[in-house]
């Protein structure tokens, strides 16, 4: 492979990456303010309800998922910048311009509207659908130009089973426990003492099934983004020993 073919080529990962994750300031806004919520909530005591922890534990798992967004989409960046050093930013800005509006035509003209949203939260969506199709060998930033590869396909479902399926079905059980929970606290007798520390009991036990429940979403969660960020590793690898040889 010439030293064209290489450049070609890390041309091709930087066009995959810089268009797919233009929402950046997004993920750091809502990581900040998700910040902010989980802050509010447990630094005034009297909101320490199984209600307002659920609303944290959203907030967590939210922001975790914004920050691994902020931190894959600042490696790729920076591992996946044009191999001339010297460029200016003024330079970049314009490249990216380009390659974003050409995979924007390139979209239009062959009606690609079948977009993979099935695998991200909303604006995460926004942030993983590129203008064009993709390399088929590097299907992990999510587009459906190639679906029809067995490997595409087994990666999509993944997608949407850990990051829509089983975060949907986590916090719909952890709402029913803390609805379940207040409703029988709600018809509690105030002032017998027994009764009250039952409902204090069943109260704590939501919480806890709240706190496990969130536990094995961030952990999903985790799988994704971690693997993501293996992926602009293992990509800026292959094109900086492609260019390594070249060098040589």
């Amino acid at each position: 492979m010439n030293n064209t073919t290489a450049q070609e080529m890390l041309a091709n990962l930087r066009a995959t990456v810089l268009p797919t994750y233009i929402f950046t300031g997004i993920f750091a806004i809502g990581f900040i303010g998700n910040f902010l919520v989980c802050l509010t909530i447990f630094r005034i005591n009297q909101y320490h309800t199984s209600t307002y922890i659920l609303i944290a534990s959203m907030a967590v798992s939210d922001a975790f998922g914004c920050l691994f967004l902020i931190i894959y989409t600042v490696i790729s960046i920076y591992l996946l910048r044009p191999n001339d050093l010297s460029l200016s930013t003024k330079e970049i800005l314009c490249d990216f311009l380009g390659h974003l509006l050409s995979h924007y035509s390139q979209s239009m003209a062959y009606k690609v509207s079948c977009r993979s949203y099935m695998g991200f939260w909303f604006p995460s969506c926004l942030a993983n659908n590129s203008c064009g199709g993709i390399d088929p060998n590097y299907p992990f930033i999510c587009d459906s130009t190639h679906a029809s590869l067995l490997h595409n396909q087994i990666y999509f479902m993944l997608i949407l089973v850990i990051e829509e399926i089983i975060p949907a079905v986590i916090i719909i059980y952890a709402y029913v426990c803390v609805i379940k929970a207040l409703n029988r606290s709600s018809f509690s007798i105030k002032g017998n003492v027994v009764n009250n520390l039952k409902n204090l009991q069943k109260r704590k036990s939501a919480i806890r099934k709240i706190v496990i429940v969130t536990a094995v979403f961030l952990v999903f969660t985790a799988i994704l983004h971690i693997t993501r960020l293996a992926v602009a590793l293992t990509n800026a690898t292959v094109a900086n020993l492609f260019i390594a040889n070249e060098t040589f």
